[in-house]
């Protein structure tokens, strides 16, 4: 599970336990983020968006649900 806060400058890390998770030993690891309040600073999500959208644009055939459907029914019949 994956649970995202912030440290303050005191050095305190307050979070909110899941109940799933209260009375139960855990571990946690922190990792520095990038995740900033500057508005230049690019988080992960917009990163992948980046990605989907370059994908977006590459220019790959498409096939509808049928065609996909169509040519398995075809692959199977010839084997």
């Amino acid at each position: 599970m994956r649970v995202q806060t912030q440290i303050n400058e005191q050095g305190i890390l307050t979070l909110q336990v899941p109940q799933a998770l209260r009375g139960k030993q855990v571990i946690i690891s922190i990792i520095p983020t990038s995740f900033s309040e500057n508005a230049d600073s690019i988080t992960a999500w917009q990163k992948t968006l980046q990605i989907i959208n370059k994908t977006n644009e590459l220019e790959i055939n498409r096939k509808s649900h049928d065609d996909i459907i169509s040519e398995l029914r075809t692959l199977r019949e010839s084997e």
